[in-house]
């Protein structure tokens, strides 16, 4: 069980990021709960940012960490490692703006800096995209 949380970005008490004394990051949407190491939180929302400008244009954009599904109704599916969430456009983008508010908290920027300075190097993933005539239905 988790005592000491910090909040990390809030829209309301149904949507927030918290994160625990034992590295974990809960990203909480209604009743979705998605839970990531706080140490990869930056890079996701990073990553998260990168492929909502990306899937605006290709319509999905997929790397290991996040993957961005707009369909033809402007609807996102959002998945983060393992968990989804399926958006409408508003919440979607204040999903991604509440993931780069807590990517760029300073405890969220300290855990980044430590798991980068114990690595030996970082692999570079890109973004997959699919070719442009390709469209989803």
């Amino acid at each position: 069980m988790c005592d000491q949380l910090v909040w990390l970005a809030r829209i309301n008490e149904e949507r927030y990021i918290m994160c625990c004394e034992h590295g974990v990051t809960h990203i909480i949407w209604g009743s979705v709960s998605i839970r990531i190491p706080t140490n990869e939180l930056s890079d996701i929302a990073s990553q998260l940012h990168q492929a909502a400008q990306l899937a605006a244009q290709y319509r999905i954009a997929s790397n290991y960490l996040v993957t961005v599904i707009c369909n033809q109704h402007d609807q996102f599916q959002l998945w983060i490692r393992g968990g989804g969430l399926h958006l409408m456009p508003d919440d979607f983008q204040l999903f991604v703006k509440m993931m780069q508010q807590a990517g760029n908290h300073p405890l969220a920027q300290k855990m980044a800096s430590e798991k980068d300075a114990s690595s030996e190097s970082k692999e570079e993933r890109p973004f997959q995209v699919p070719p442009k005539l390709y469209s989803v239905n």
